[in-house]
């Protein structure tokens, strides 16, 4: 690619995206810090990013993975990426059983009860609990089944 006509910067880019902040990793040089091309290094972050999501885990998990990671990342880089994901940092994704549902946290999925063989749609997703709509949860659970596990967004007050 580096002997195509102005594609030597994109080179350069593939060629770093593997070498990490410190200056370890690959290429094995002393090139490091600020000198790894910019495009490297967002190339580093946003492909770990995505990695540790495409493995399961979830934005905030792995956002807060790479943060911690000393010397693998740009922190500028890393704390760019922090402010693209903006308040997804905030929330994580859970399934909790009927009991574990508190307030504040936000349906992640419509909430459904077993009514006579049917399924029925009791609460829409996205639909915040509050204590009020907790007790009512609770009281409809004596009578009917509600499907679970249920999943949550559940906000972490980072």
């Amino acid at each position: 690619m580096s002997h195509i006509p102005r594609m030597g910067g994109v080179a350069r880019n593939i060629a770093y995206q593997e070498k990490n902040f410190d200056g370890s990793g690959f290429p094995a040089d002393a090139v490091q810090g600020k000198e790894i091309p910019l495009g490297a290094r967002i190339l580093r972050v946003v492909l770990e990013f995505d990695r540790l999501t495409a493995a399961g885990q979830t934005k905030p998990e792995a956002y807060l993975a790479i943060k911690q990671a000393q010397g693998l990342y740009d922190p500028d880089v890393v704390l760019a990426l922090g402010e693209a994901l903006g308040d997804e940092r905030t929330y994580v994704i859970q399934q909790v059983s009927l009991r574990g549902l508190r307030e504040r946290m936000i349906l992640a999925e419509d909430m459904y009860v077993s009514r006579g063989g049917q399924q029925v749609k009791v609460l829409p997703k996205g639909y915040e609990l509050s204590g009020v709509a907790l007790e009512h949860i609770f009281k409809l659970a004596r009578y009917d089944a509600v499907t679970g596990p249920i999943k949550v967004i559940v906000p972490t007050g980072n």
